[in-house]
């Protein structure tokens, strides 16, 4: 299955010596596609976040959030002949997640090393919908998935404080609790027994790599990563632009 992810994201935040705090929003479109057999489903997302971070003295480094998220899905599936059906449906989800980070970070040289554990949990509530097209239409009931992330890594930022230009990476192993699986309970609109449909699962185990560079200037900074995770025969690749005006 072929994926294409795509966002904006703005936000407003404010701090102090050793904390901030941060109110995001942002538009999200997703659009999946099975190209053997010509289905496809496009989602169209709004997200509003609420995050704060703490830092007190002795490296310590701590932040934590939560997220809720509007899904509008639109997909689209064919039936082959002797049938020759295209059936569409369209339907709401929603997405909470609430997570928390802690790690401490250390000097060596004019390099900061950061070892972190984060843990995320995100539940994702689906609606019943019924697809429109033929006879094949089938009905499909709401779900709702449960799913914990525990990830271990750690982080460096290359530079001495101060600099305006700092690169920096990161590595971190994920592990997937809970609902690993969307199993979706349909039946044909037009009657008979109802059976499952199994989609595709979340890696139990997976890597991640970061990796990019951030410049200021005055009250301005800029910033260009990359994020690419990798499990299994499954890869993800995606990259970002961020900018930062400070007053």
């Amino acid at each position: 299955m072929d994926t294409d992810h795509k966002g904006f994201v703005a936000g407003l935040g404010f701090g102090g010596e050793g904390f901030g705090v941060a109110l995001s929003g942002g538009l999200g479109g997703s659009d999946f596609a099975l190209d053997q057999r010509a289905d496809s489903a496009d989602v169209s997302s709004k997200y509003l976040a609420l995050h704060g971070s703490i830092s007190p003295t002795g490296g310590i480094r701590a932040s934590a959030g939560l997220s809720y998220a509007w899904h509008d899905l639109a997909t689209a599936r064919s039936i082959a002949a002797p049938l020759a059906q295209v059936l569409t449906s369209r339907s709401d989800a929603d997405t909470f997640q609430v997570f928390g980070e802690i790690g401490y970070e250390a000097l060596v040289g004019t390099t900061a090393i950061a070892p972190f554990a984060r843990l995320a949990h995100v539940s994702t509530d689906g609606e019943t919908f019924a697809e429109q097209g033929g006879a094949a239409a089938l009905t499909v009931a709401g779900a709702e998935l449960e799913t914990t992330f525990l990830s271990l890594g750690a982080r460096a930022e290359f530079g001495s404080p101060g600099a305006g230009f700092k690169p920096y990476a990161s590595l971190a192993w994920n592990r997937a609790f809970g609902d690993r699986q969307a199993a979706a309970t349909s039946s044909l609109t037009a009657g008979g027994p109802a059976f499952r449909v199994l989609g595709l699962s979340i890696p139990k185990d997976s890597a991640e790599v970061e990796a990019g560079f951030e410049y200021t200037a005055g009250a301005f900074g800029i910033g260009v990563g990359y994020t690419g995770i990798v499990a299994g025969n499954r890869t993800t690749h995606g990259a970002r632009v961020t900018a930062r005006l400070t007053f």
